[in-house]
């Protein structure tokens, strides 16, 4: 019995470079666009809360996309140090 290889069921594992810049694969430019919006809400938020608060955005610079991009990299780096620290929690906590 011959088994056949499946597509993978992320669309962003089927979604490569050309097929992004000729727009092709719908799914997974969805999925890019879906991020981004939730990338964007989650720095609006943020930006609230710091202006509330009054603190500076870490990372501060002439070019208004460039400031974007090292707040969203740096927010990114936080979202996933956050994530690897809560799963080393859980793994502790089901092991005990």
């Amino acid at each position: 019995m011959e088994t056949r290889a499946r597509p993978p069921a992320n669309p962003l594992d089927r979604l490569s470079a050309r097929d992004f810049l000729l727009l092709r694969e719908p799914d997974g430019i969805g999925t890019l666009v879906l991020a981004g919006y939730q990338l964007a809400l989650v720095l609006f938020t943020l930006g609230i809360v710091l202006a509330a608060v009054g603190i500076e955005a870490p990372v501060d610079s002439s070019h208004g996309l460039w400031a974007a991009a090292l707040n969203l990299l740096l927010l990114c780096v936080g979202i996933r140090l956050a994530e690897r620290t809560a799963r080393r929690i859980r793994s502790r906590r089901d092991r005990s």
